[in-house]
């Protein structure tokens, strides 16, 4: 086994390797898990290694090549990109304006927090993890309204949220309807 690529990131190596293993290379993540038993010494230990049979590795390093030079890229068609409803066009990418307003209230909510529980008042200290407690609770759902579904256009600028998918029961009834009608 020859070594086409030493990565110091576990998600890296194995997008490698996936993508041999597809083009038919016999392709593996050398020292996967012993390596991330210690991450701490990662560095020592060389990070991750893909490797492939030595008859293989001048086809594999074509491939890594490539694929560091971003050259395999999916058509248009085939990726899910969402249509700008006020220009039509499909060039929709995540909006990161709804981040970055979630975050700002986080440092504003944990500065006041800090403020409370530092301030002479008795009542801050439980004010602050009541409020902390009760957001705690309240974030995973407001996290997900906040940031899932919303887009913004590369072309126009414009700005919207796609509403989301139906609950996985409903769309397996309905393909089992669909199914059932084509069935008859």
């Amino acid at each position: 086994m020859r070594c086409v690529e030493r990565t110091f990131e576990y998600m890296d190596g194995l997008a490698l390797v996936a993508l041999l293993r597809a083009n038919a290379l016999d392709a593996h993540l050398f020292d996967e898990n012993f390596v991330r038993q210690d991450w701490f010494h990662i560095i020592v230990y060389g990070g991750f290694r893909v490797v492939v049979p030595a008859s293989q590795l001048d086809q594999a390093i074509e491939i890594r090549d490539r694929f560091q030079r971003n050259e395999f890229d999916l058509p248009a068609e085939d990726c899910d990109i969402p249509q700008c409803p006020t220009c039509k066009t499909a060039s929709g990418q995540a909006d990161p304006s709804p981040r970055r307003m979630l975050f700002l209230l986080y440092i504003i909510f944990f500065g006041i927090s800090g403020f409370l529980i530092q301030s002479e008042y008795a009542i801050g200290l439980y004010v602050a993890s009541w409020l902390g407690v009760h957001t705690a609770m309240l974030f995973p759902p407001l996290l997900r309204y906040l940031v899932i579904g919303r887009y913004r256009c590369a072309t126009c600028n414009a700005r919207w949220r796609e509403a989301p998918d139906r609950p996985f029961h409903v769309q397996q009834q309905q393909a089992a309807a669909a199914l059932a009608e084509a069935s008859a």
